[in-house]
């Protein structure tokens, strides 16, 4: 007995063979979150990242930078890892400064401006929005970083909409926020 097949028919089986292993191979890498995935709204971005910013141990500044790094932008992190943590962690090293997580304290206290960049609007980002809200934050006692004049302080941080999260960009003084309520009008 002799079958004969055609070469358009092996070209056809072998390419379609092809394609189902390079589909089983990347569909699982482009997978979409799941709709019930969810999406942490920026009150309580600022509140995890200030949380985890005031949470350290003075033995461990690579892994409180580490911690940090998700919750910021790539130019807010650079802010932390290049001038935040220089200028504060040897005071913190000297005073021995260990402050669990229980011991700091976030509530939000509003939105104080939102807009969207134009800088990334123009650069054909589709996330190019950013947010000002105002913290309370208290440090119990034991915990209290060697600068901190009080237990309760205000805080005023930026969040930068990134891949979809909201990130800290940077904190800012009550004159920065009255600049951006300015411009955002």
């Amino acid at each position: 007995m002799h079958i004969t097949i055609h070469r358009r028919l092996i070209w056809i089986a072998l390419i379609g063979a092809a394609l189902a292993g390079l589909g089983a191979y990347a569909l699982p890498r482009l997978a979409l979150p799941p709709a019930d995935a969810a999406v942490v709204p920026p009150d309580q971005a600022a509140i995890t990242f200030t949380r985890a910013f005031y949470t350290v141990d003075y033995r461990d500044r690579e892994g409180w930078l580490a911690a940090l790094q998700p919750l910021a932008t790539a130019s807010g992190f650079r802010l932390i890892a290049g001038l935040l943590a220089p200028a504060t962690w040897p005071r913190l090293t000297t005073a021995q400064t260990v402050t669990l997580a229980e011991q700091v304290k976030v509530r939000d206290e509003g939105l104080r401006a939102e807009g969207v960049s134009a800088a990334e609007q123009a650069r054909g980002e589709a996330e190019a929005g950013w947010q000002i809200r105002r913290l309370t934050v208290t440090v119990a006692e034991a915990g209290r970083w060697p600068t901190m004049t009080a237990g309760t302080f205000p805080a005023n941080i930026l969040l930068i909409q990134e891949g979809g999260a909201w990130k800290f960009g940077a904190f800012l003084s009550d004159d920065d926020v009255r600049v951006f309520q300015q411009r955002s009008q």
